[in-house]
């Protein structure tokens, strides 16, 4: 009877996946989150949740959203008649990163790193 009750742990034991760790609380926190992007010309633009083709600059979103701990990206390409774009996130009313993206299909990505490099 020990020897069938043994087993039966030991095989529950080594097969199951490890628990995913909970959101700690600087990740789950919503924050004041705006993407923008100043320049002249169009650009594609896409950031966590959405994206958008041919926008004409200036453009800025506004979200309310926790950080993850991943953080957040906006990535901006120029269109293939180019211009000059820099784009940033701001997270809580400061400025957190930007980027420069110029010329014909020129390229910009701005990443906050995750949400402990923000909290601070």
């Amino acid at each position: 009877m020990l020897l069938a009750a043994g087993l039966a742990l030991a095989g529950c034991a080594g097969n199951s996946p490890a628990p995913k760790p909970a959101p700690t609380a600087s990740t789950a926190v919503p924050h004041d989150v705006t993407f923008q992007v100043t320049g002249h010309g169009s650009a594609t633009l896409t950031w966590i949740g959405g994206a958008a083709k041919h926008v004409r600059l200036p453009w800025q979103q506004d979200l309310h959203s926790p950080l993850g701990a991943d953080g957040l990206t906006l990535t901006v390409q120029l269109d293939p008649a180019g211009g000059q774009a820099n784009c940033a996130i701001a997270v809580d009313g400061r400025r957190v990163v930007s980027s420069l993206a110029q010329g014909p299909n020129g390229h910009a990505t701005c990443h906050t790193g995750g949400a402990a490099q923000v909290d601070d």
